[in-house]
This record gives structure tokens, sequence and C-alpha cells, in this order.
């Protein structure tokens, strides 16, 4: 079997599995505050969360403490020659937790009304993008590109579709 049809199938297996373990109507019960006066966008329930365009990101990570998040706001040049716009999840594999997941999640999305970005996500769709990275991190799946969840526009499609809601429900 080629290598990358042998990875094609592990990869799918594990999205089947990870999408038929995830209740779709999990019950959330996320604990996030925006902050007015800091230089963090949010809070989350075990840290601060910061989000922002690359540039600004890397001009205050030094603020940022173990806990801390960072969410660089940019674009993706595709394969195709299009470009997507993207929020990376920096050391995303760090957060364990699914409500903190949600939490910072829900933070990215109150970000993104907030300020009329180009990048369009559902919160559900993420949700089961950066559980399947930290899965395949977990089990050492490329962990240089699994280690940083990346969510661009391109991926809602993916797990947006009626075959992969009727297996979670």
């Amino acid at each position: 079997m080629k290598k990358n049809t042998k990875r094609t199938l592990i990869i799918a297996g594990l999205t089947a599995a990870l999408i038929s373990y995830y209740k779709y109507d999990y019950p959330y019960h996320p604990n996030y505050v925006i902050t007015e006066d800091d230089v963090a966008f949010g809070e989350y329930s075990n840290g601060k969360v910061y989000i922002g365009p690359t540039k600004y990101i890397n001009s205050i990570s030094h603020l940022a403490n173990e806990n801390d998040i960072l969410i660089m706001l940019g674009y993706e040049h595709k394969k195709d020659g299009t470009i997507s716009p993207v929020a990376t999840i920096i050391s995303s594999y760090r957060i364990r937790n699914m409500n903190e997941r949600y939490e910072i999640l829900s933070l990215l999305d109150y970000y993104k009304v907030l300020n009329e970005t180009e990048w369009e996500r559902s919160l559900e769709t993420m949700r089961v993008e950066w559980t399947l990275h930290n899965i395949l991190y977990d089990l050492h799946v490329e962990r240089d590109r699994t280690k940083n969840v990346d969510l661009d526009n391109s991926s809602e499609e993916l797990y947006d579709n009626k075959f992969i809601k009727r297996l979670v429900k």
C-alpha cells in the first residue's frame, strides 16, 4: 500500500472514530470574560487569550504566561493558488479540557464578530478539528503540524456536511 494511501486511511479512520465519539449536543458551560483594559482580548477559566495578526502576537508573546493562549490571524496560501483566512491557535495541544477549548473558541468567535474579519468558522467545526489535532498529536502523527491548530475557512466544509452531522448526532 502506498504511504499516502495508508496515511489517508489512518486519518480517515481516526476522524470517523472521533466523530462517532463526539456528542453534537455536548452541554457546554463556558466561563470566559472579555477584557476591556488589558492587552489580552479575554480570559478563559485557566488563563488569558491574546488574539490578533501575527505581527501583534509576536510583539506581545513575552507577556503570555504558561496557561495563556496565543491566536494568530492571517492568511494561508493554498496549493490551488487561493488564499484563505486562518486563525492559528499556538500550542493548542496543551488544552486538554473540552470546556476550556470551547471557552477559547467562544472568545475567538466573539473577536470575529467585533472585528468583522474575513475569517468564518462555526464553533462546532472548530471544536471537532481541534480535538482531532489533539488526538493526532497524542499519537505522534506529524507533531510539528498538529501541535498548533490552523482553523482556516476551507476546513469548514470538511467538518460541516450532512454525513458528519449525522455521525455526530
